[in-house]
């Protein structure tokens, strides 16, 4: 088979055909077709570190370098065998120069070896590229298959048969990498074959979700919930970003889910992040109509995030349509999963971590609870069979199997089945967990059995497939319940109106049915509160368009702390069917503001949560926190008490408030507390004032033995009466410090610490309709998606890191309004460095040219049109952070004075301070102006605020003068000065012409005539015969003529007198002196000429006499006039006779150190070496020293950097 100019050759037991024919193709496929031998392919390059897993990657590249590293070693040895067989030979004489170079060359090798250059570290073929696979398409006559190989031999090795796949969904196809790595992957095949997506896992976490659902076919007693169930798996981790979601990902796995090729009855989803916004944004749009209109059951992860309040994350928290599920642990789980001794300690409940509602917008959060923990499957790559995971990762799946059971019974019973029915069923027959309220365990625990008997006891009812949407109207902002938390919220009894909207699929489904049972509808409801303190009307009409109803929540009487309460809504005629809907009421009563807060003694359940719930008070900055366990410390003497418990008791530490339109994350603190007896642990947690914080203090589920301890809390905190932000460096701002809640002792100090550079685009692309293949293979879209690909570029003046910032999409994902955002970085080559997304992560770049590419995707066209000038930022943290001086005085400030000294800043006082940032000379190197340096300030030991000052105008540094040479006066004829200027404009019109000549030869012919007759009519002038030289020396006819190069460059040098020319060189000339000074300017340009004319010789000996000694001649004329080590103009030289001495390791150096600068080194020199020919030139000295491992890496990185296109996205 040939593919782009190589062959390859396929197991015989393999079938080829020729690729479909396409219309324009007609005529070069049938030609194809006669062949008998030979059929067209396919070939592309994947690097494996781009599609390995990290963990997996760190493994792989760890076995490689100890496999590096010995031969390393080895080489080493005999390079250190030969380095003292020299010194023992030259000892006590004085070598050559000739001599000292071998020494030199040796070293040379030995600092490669050891991976040192010049003594320093050196990246350059240190760095692994790792394996690289080549992948083979070719079509068999009814599928694409493709060869996935690390093995590519060009000497006609054959391939393996089975390792040509086709999709996976097909045949059930996968392969295994290599023996080293164990990653098993397949193939999905797009386009004709136009693309091949090698598909592996970005972690082990989707497998062992997929093992507490899955079968064991030759493992029975394995078996996760629902072994009957089909899974398909659909990858939404991207490797690139460490397995983080992609907002594309997540819509293709949505629609193939739903309206796919292979359609699925529930979805899974075990990831998940905090969000800005509940129930909003694309991906859950997209769910809700999924879930009404495509009739799949959804279920998610609560999250990880407690044990304090609101902490449930997007989607699976804080989505309407999807089924948020919290992870329980049994006193089972205790002792079988996590060895534990049993004991009445052992009970069941939650795990402390598991996230708790409600959601900012009022509703509980967490729907059902499910088993959180497991032991069973991991990829093989992990070289585990199984292990144990917890998390509500893990409860989501266990939920999903229950429900994939309880869809599978239904299905073979022949009840028809909606996730509106399914749910209700789930909700109405859990089970509640003694101990946990709504906010942590929803409804409580699932109970399959008891779900079955509800689905089948209202199978013929048709309201049950119904959803019932709750909102609570007249509100700010959008709430599916109440959520009171301010202190101004709970100070008097409040009404609210709720309404309800009972919804059939989705409102543009009009179809017949639909219509009738919208028609149809019609439902007494029963109102019922569950707390005395809130107070609702008794009855309730409820039809097709929904309906309203008042309530009151009056918590004047209510106690400290935290209260829930619901409105269930029951069907009067069925109120066995249980709640239909409810409407949830959260209220949060805080404490007393106080400064200084003492809880007392707290003793602490199994797993008990005690919450607190704060006033800030205004001018707080931060809070103290000082936890000391209760128990008395043991006395170390003999006649302590056998039964002392020292054992640590296991805390967690959690403060959380809600700031509008920001995640919990946003102003959350979390930490585990490991208390010895009578140990106390102080930490400050910085606050917002103003704002209801939670302290929420808990006994880890794990923690046993009598836990208690005693709480402290005390503000603090000193204020800005305005933002401390500089307008340009160079400047001074002013503020003034305040403190209202006690005196508090400070110090102000600032550090700049991040440069952020603004980016414009490059090219700005234009919106356009969605022609990935990938897209169109999951299904149609209901809306057409359309895509902006923007591209910036900036130069990095020193390898290092950076953080790509995209401020108006970043730090939204699930409640993005955009269907996806990402961002790939890449180098001059069109390497991959990165990838970011919604959090963007630091990105390792080298030095010189950083390409990124930034891709968004939405439906409207108009509102990608308005990001097409998007500008973007790029932050580097600083290696240095530039201190900013801080004084009393705005004198000071400005004369540089004494910096402002430590001092008391009494209660309810203010001073001033004033910021003195640093101009230019202090900036880091390479800031510009409308650059952004970024810090923090402090005023005390704790506490602190953002910092920021705009980089202003840099003045030019002043160039030291030097005195203008003195001119000459020309007292020449007038017509020899216009004869010299003919002759001048006719070589300069010669010169050009050479230049633009091409390869067909009649131009050529052209010049060598002209040349000749301005030879005859201008003998002797050498800039006529440099631009002959540089013709003839050109490359488009330099291999043809060198015999040509040669002859005119010994013309050149025999025109210059080079005696004349050193004797000037070697005195010094009058500088002020008009004819010294013409005379140096003549000199100067004869000897560049000369300079020039050798070099070229020099380089044209080398290729007439490979072995001859006229090179060496010829290069010994040059190093009269130039050194050709000093600087890199004569690389080509300079390699050359390193390369026929043998030096292979001095010729290794010169070529790493043309390669450091990206090639720049020789750009204007007379024989610039290109990246490509800097690495084909090493890799034949590494093939002259036998560096086998070297010479692999150079081949991986050759084929990495082969790629003529960006990967997509």
């Amino acid at each position: 088979a040939v593919g782009e100019g190589r062959e390859v050759v396929l197991s015989p037991e393999l079938t080829l055909r020729p690729f479909p024919k396409e219309e324009k193709d007609e005529e070069l496929e049938s030609e194809k077709e006669s062949s008998e031998v030979s059929m067209p392919v396919r070939m592309g390059v994947k690097r494996a570190y781009d599609l390995y897993p990290r963990p997996l990657t760190d493994r792989v590249k760890e076995h490689r370098g100890e496999m590096f590293e010995r031969e390393q070693r080895r080489h080493g040895v005999q390079a250190r065998l030969e380095l003292l067989a020299w010194n023992a030979k030259y000892e006590g004489k004085s070598p050559t120069l000739e001599q000292m170079r071998e020494k030199e060359d040796l070293q040379a090798r030995l600092e490669l070896l050891e991976g040192k250059v010049d003594g320093k570290e050196c990246p350059l073929l240190l760095e692994d590229p790792g394996p690289v696979y080549h992948v083979i398409l070719f079509y068999d006559g009814a599928n694409y298959r493709a060869v996935v190989t690390d093995v590519l031999s060009e000497n006609g090795a054959v391939l393996p048969a089975s390792r040509a796949m086709t999709d996976y969904h097909k045949f059930g196809e996968y392969g295994t990498f290599t023996p080293v790595d164990m990653l098993n992957y397949a193939l999905n095949i797009y386009k004709e074959g136009s693309l091949v997506s090698i598909v592996v896992d970005a972690g082990s976490h989707g497998t062992h979700v997929a093992g507490i659902a899955a079968r064991f076919p030759s493992e029975a007693d394995r078996a996760g919930v629902a072994p009957g169930a089909r899974i398909v798996s659909l990858k939404i981790g991207d490797a690139r970003m460490g397995s983080m979601e992609t907002g594309t990902a997540l819509v293709r796995a949505l629609r193939c889910a739903g309206m796919g090729p292979h359609p699925c009855d529930a979805i899974n989803l075990s990831y998940g992040e905090g969000c800005s916004l509940p129930n909003a944004g694309h991906f859950v749009e997209m769910s809700e109509k999924l879930v009404r209109g495509g009739n799949v059951a959804f279920v998610s992860s609560a999250g990880n995030n407690g044990p304090a309040l609101s902490t449930v994350g997007a989607p699976g928290g804080t989505s309407d349509a999807i089924m948020s599920v919290a992870a329980h642990v049994s006193p089972a789980m205790m002792e079988a999963e996590y060895g534990m001794m049993a004991g009445d300690e052992n009970v069941e409940t939650t795990y402390t971590w598991s996230s708790v509602g409600p959601t900012a917008d009022g509703s509980f959060g967490v729907d059902i609870t499910g088993p959180g923990a497991a032991v069973t499957c991991v990829p093989t790559w992990t070289l585990k069979k199984g292990v144990r995971m917890n998390g509500t990762s893990m409860s989501s799946p266990n939920v999903a199997g229950c429900v994939a059971l309880l869809l599978s019974a239904a299905k073979a019973e022949n009840i028809p089945m909606t996730p509106a029915r399914l749910r209700s069923a789930i909700e109405n027959s859990a089970k509640g967990i003694a101990g946990l309220s709504c906010l942590q365990q929803g409804n409580g625990m699932i109970q399959v059995q008891q779900a079955w008997d509800h689905l089948k006891a209202f199978k013929d009812d048709p309201s049950q497939d119904i959803f019932f949407k709750v909102s609570i109207l007249n509100q700010a902002t959008p709430m599916r319940g109440i959520y009171l938390r301010q202190p101004s919220e709970v100070l008097a009894k409040k009404a609210f109106l709720a309404k309800i909207d009972p919804l059939y699929s989705l409102d543009e489904d009009v179809d017949a049915a639909t219509q009738e049972k919208r028609l149809n509808l019609e439902m007494q409801c029963v109102l019922r509160s569950t707390e005395p303190w809130v107070r609702s009307p008794e009855f309730f009409h409820l039809a097709h368009g929904g309906n309203s109803f008042k309530f009151e929540v009056d918590p004047t009487g209510l106690e400290h702390g935290l209260h829930t309460a619901t409105v269930l809504g029951f069907d009067a005629d069925q109120p066995e069917m249980g709640p239909r809907f409810h409407v949830p009421i959260t209220v949060i009563k805080p404490m007393e503001k106080q400064i200084d807060i003492s809880l007392g003694k707290l003793e602490f359940a199994t797993n008990e949560v005690k919450r607190f719930f704060l006033q800030v008070p205004e001018g707080a900055t931060w809070m103290d926190v000082t936890i000391t366990d209760s128990r008395q410390q043991p006395s170390p003497t003999p006649e302590a008490t056998d039964d002392a418990d020292a054992s640590a008791r296991l805390m967690m530490l959690h403060t959380v408030q809600l700031l509008p339109h920001r995640a919990h994350r946003d102003a959350e603190q979390k930490k585990v507390l490991s208390l010895s007896p009578a140990q106390e642990i102080k930490t400050s947690i910085p606050v917002h004032a103003g704002i209801t914080l939670e302290l929420a203090l808990a006994r880890y589920w794990s923690t046993r033995g009598p836990t208690a301890s005693t709480a402290k809390i005390s503000f603090h905190g000193v204020t800005l009466s305005q933002d401390i932000s500089t307008a340009s460096t160079g400047g001074i701002s002013r503020t003034l410090l305040r403190s209202d809640l006690r005196d508090e002792e400070i110090k102000p100090s600032a550090n700049l610490t991040y440069w952020r550079t603004p980016l414009l685009p490059t090219r700005r692309g234009t919106p356009s309709p969605c022609d990935d293949p990938r897209d169109a293979a999951c299904a149609p879209l209901r809306h057409e998606t359309r895509l902006l690909v923007l591209d910036y570029e900036f130069e990095q003046k020193e390898a290092g890191k950076v953080r790509p910032l995209a401020p108006m999409l970043q730090g939204h994902l699930y409640e993005s309004a955009f269907e996806a955002q990402l961002m790939l970085l890449f180098d001059k080559d069109k390497r991959l460095l990165g990838a970011s997304d919604a959090w963007p992560d630091e990105v390792s770049v080298p030095k010189g040219n950083i390409t990124l590419r930034l891709q968004v995707r939405h439906k409207d066209i108009k509102i990608l049109e308005g990001l097409r000038d998007m500008p973007l930022w790029v932050e580097r943290k600083l290696e240095k952070p530039v201190s900013v001086p801080v004084y009393a005085t705005h004198a000071a400030a400005a004369t540089g004075g004494s910096t402002m000294s430590r001092r008391v800043l009494r209660r309810g006082t203010c001073t001033a301070a004033f910021f003195a940032v640093p101009g230019a000379p202090e900036l880091p190197k390479g800031t510009a102006p409308g650059d952004v340096l970024t810090g923090k300030v402090g005023f005390a030991d704790k506490g602190g605020h953002d910092f920021s000052c705009v980089v202003g105008p840099i003045p030019k540094k002043e160039e030291k003068e030097t005195g203008k040479t003195p001119d000459l006066p020309d007292e020449r004829p007038m017509e020899e000065k216009m004869e010299e200027a003919v002759r001048n404009l006719k070589v300069e019109q010669l010169q050009k012409f050479g230049e633009k000549c091409g390869e067909d030869g009649e131009d050529d012919s052209k010049f060598e005539d002209l040349y000749v007759k301005l030879s005859n009519e201008y003998e002797g002038h050498v800039p006529l015969a440099i631009a002959g030289l540089q013709f003839y020396d050109d490359k488009k006819r330099r291999d043809k003529g060198l015999e040509k190069v040669i002859a005119t460059a010994e013309k050149v040098i025999s025109l210059i007198n080079e005696k004349d020319l050193a004797a000037h060189f070697g005195m010094e000339y009058d500088k002020e002196d008009p004819k010294s000074c013409d005379e140096r300017k003549k000199m100067e340009e004869q000897k560049a000429f000369l300079i020039q004319a050798l070099t070229r010789k020099a380089r044209a000996m080398a290729h007439v006499e490979p072995a001859g000694d006229g090179f060496d001649q010829a290069l010994t004329h040059l190093t009269r006039w130039v050194n050709i080590e000093a600087n890199n103009d004569h690389a080509v030289l300079s390699l050359e006779k390193k390369k026929r001495m043998g030096h292979w390791g001095l010729a290794l150096k010169l070529l790493n150190a043309l390669l450091k600068n990206n090639d720049e080194d020789t750009k204007k020199s007379i024989y610039p070496m290109t990246k490509e020919e800097i690495l084909a030139e090493r890799t034949k000295v590494l093939h002259k020293l036998e560096y086998g491992h070297f010479m692999k890496r150079e081949e991986g990185w050759k084929s990495v950097t082969s790629m003529k296109d960006f990967v997509l996205f």
